[in-house]
């Protein structure tokens, strides 16, 4: 699997007042907001910027369970964790 090649989190989602986009904004150290880096618009423009905001740690998690799955004795079902992977490669643009 390849580096991360994004902003790395946490990120918010921050509505702007009355004009019907939602932000993708970087939290820097300290709880400080940087530049947004995207923008949703359209009606489901809220449920996309939540889902984009929880992002980086979807895939911090997503990650950690695939490699405690690894290293389980509980049986990882091979389609699932062809799917786990698939979706970190997607994730990084890494090789599934």
């Amino acid at each position: 699997m390849s580096a991360a090649k994004f902003t790395p989190g946490p990120w918010i989602a921050k509505e702007l007042d009355g004009a019907g986009w939602v932000d993708i904004v970087k939290l820097n150290d300290g709880g400080r907001e940087s530049v947004p880096f995207a923008a949703c618009k359209h009606f489901d423009q809220e449920a996309n910027a939540r889902l984009i905001a929880a992002a980086p740690e979807l895939l911090e998690a997503l990650i950690a369970v695939s490699k405690q799955a690894r290293h389980s004795d509980y049986d990882w079902d091979v389609s699932l964790s062809r799917e786990v992977s698939a979706a970190i490669a997607k994730a990084t643009g890494g090789e599934a």
